[in-house]
């Protein structure tokens, strides 16, 4: 027999007479031994606030002025006083100057033809006004036609130049004229501004020949002061696009270009075209990125710098001097213009300047360049 039933007593088991000496009395708690406790636990509150207090104004200056009894330090978090990252301002900077350029640029460039628009439009218009027996001053027309010429510009086109030189910025170009504008090669590219700079050549011949010549041969040149001020401003404009606009672009979009070149070992399909040998219309800038890019940044320059010439020949084309000051003028825009004919060749060495200085072997294309 495995189990004695016997054997077996009350008291092995649980049982409430065992465990009755074992029972705890409960524990009262009187109001004067809770009052006492909230004291105790508001006295270490009070404590570690005067301790927090006092570290407070121990970190202070001792140029400082001393601090009330009654009034409250907040606590300050430390994220506050981290130190500042100079490669944060650095990339804040480039950004801002970045800015500054592509605004600059593009509002240059819309001033520029704005202008040479409207004076060669007012100029066709005057001639056949006169022609017909009806004269007028061509001085208010121009500046209201640019004035509206402006406008349209700067809602339509001036999105596209923007973003072509890297700002982040919505197009308002209708889809149809965007994707006429887009290429695809370098054969679209030399074509677009080559039809830019045969109308920029035009616009102040047609000013020139249209221009109203006046029966007072004694004109005054102070006559003519604001127009060539203005002309002589368009000058300086793309003097500076030309010659500065590059390598400020450069200095400031340093980090993206380097970025951009990690994947292109031998530079860019556009820095790797061979004028001679290669066919214009092969489709480079649908195979790399960085070439179309580029090739936004050099025809908004290049547009811009066109603009303000011919805008300058325009406004010589008005000056009417015993001198011929205007003819002068006129002849040194449209020189100033067919000297930046573009060609495949200009655009390859246009984009060695532009990222030679990234990439690690340059003595690969001094041959074509």
């Amino acid at each position: 027999m495995l189990w004695d039933p016997s054997s077996t007593r009350s008291n092995d088991f649980d049982s409430t007479e065992d465990m009755s000496a074992d029972k705890y009395e409960p524990i009262v708690v009187s109001k004067s031994s809770a009052s006492t406790a909230k004291e105790d636990r508001s006295t270490e509150t009070a404590i570690d606030q005067v301790f927090a207090d006092e570290v407070s104004v121990t970190d202070q200056p001792a140029n400082a002025q001393p601090i009330e009894a009654d009034t409250t330090v907040a606590r300050t978090p430390t994220s506050l006083f981290r130190p500042l990252d100079e490669s944060r301002l650095e990339r804040q900077r480039l950004h801002f100057r970045q800015r500054v350029l592509a605004t600059t640029t593009c509002l240059a460039s819309t001033t520029g033809w704005c202008i040479a628009l409207s004076v060669a439009i007012v100029s066709l218009i005057h001639a056949g006004c006169t022609w017909m027996g009806y004269t007028f001053d061509t001085g208010r027309p121009i500046v209201a036609l640019s004035a509206v010429l402006a406008v349209a510009s700067i809602h339509f086109v001036l999105p596209t130049g923007l973003r072509s030189l890297g700002m982040r910025i919505r197009l308002n170009m209708p889809h149809k004229l965007q994707r006429r504008v887009e290429m695809n090669s370098v054969a679209d590219q030399l074509k677009f501004l080559r039809v830019v700079s045969i109308i920029a050549v035009a616009l102040p011949l047609t000013s020139l020949l249209l221009a109203d010549r006046p029966s007072d041969t004694n004109a005054q040149l102070i006559d003519w002061l604001p127009a060539i001020a203005l002309a002589i401003l368009c000058f300086i404009g793309a003097s500076i696009i030309r010659f500065a606009a590059l390598p400020i672009y450069r200095r400031n979009r340093e980090a993206f270009i380097k970025r951009s070149l990690r994947e292109h070992h031998r530079g860019v399909a556009l820095r790797s075209f061979i004028a001679q040998w290669d066919n214009p219309a092969r489709e480079i800038y649908r195979t790399c990125r960085l070439s179309r890019r580029l090739s936004c940044v050099h025809r908004t320059f290049f547009v811009a710098m066109i603009g303000l010439f011919s805008a300058a020949g325009c406004l010589a084309a008005l000056i009417q001097t015993p001198a011929f000051l205007g003819f002068g003028a006129v002849g040194i825009a449209v020189l100033a213009i067919a000297i930046q004919w573009p060609t495949s060749h200009r655009l390859v060495v246009w984009s060695g300047k532009m990222i030679d200085p990234f990439c690690a072997d340059q003595d690969e294309y001094e041959v074509y360049g």
